[in-house]
């Protein structure tokens, strides 16, 4: 019981980091096209990336009627969370979702939020520069 009780916990954390990131309190950078990053000072200093992971995976599907051998895309995420001052860079926390569908359901809606508010600063930036009319 008291993984189960971890385990919401967990969920629960990320889901207060998706609303801190459509809110805009979590501003997130990115790292490279599947990793963004957020990094903290205050109560310490900390940061924690957000990777996606595509792969390929054996699988089957129907065609004509038939079972065939196909390659399914499997999307996972790997959250880690990072002490600054610790003497190693090992994470502090780590994260994988593909042993947990919920958990992999909620990182991915972070990943979205993430991407939506990157998107957003852009096309902010985008619409000050223009000249005015």
């Amino acid at each position: 019981m008291a993984d189960l009780k971890k385990r919401e916990e967990i969920l629960a954390y990320v889901d207060q980091l998706i609303t801190a990131t459509v809110s805009g309190t979590m501003m997130w950078r990115v790292v490279n096209p599947t990793t963004f990053l957020w990094s903290t000072s205050s109560p310490q200093q900390a940061r924690i990336t957000l990777q996606r992971v595509d792969r390929k995976v054996p699988g089957t599907a129907v065609v004509n009627g038939r079972s065939v051998n196909v390659l399914k895309q499997d999307r996972q995420f790997v959250f880690q969370a990072f002490d600054n001052f610790a003497p190693n860079s090992s994470p502090v926390v780590s994260w994988d979702s593909g042993e947990d569908v919920d958990l992999n359901t909620r990182l991915a809606a972070l990943f979205e939020a993430i991407g939506t508010a990157i998107t957003q600063k852009s096309l902010d930036f985008l619409q000050s520069i223009l000249p005015k009319t």
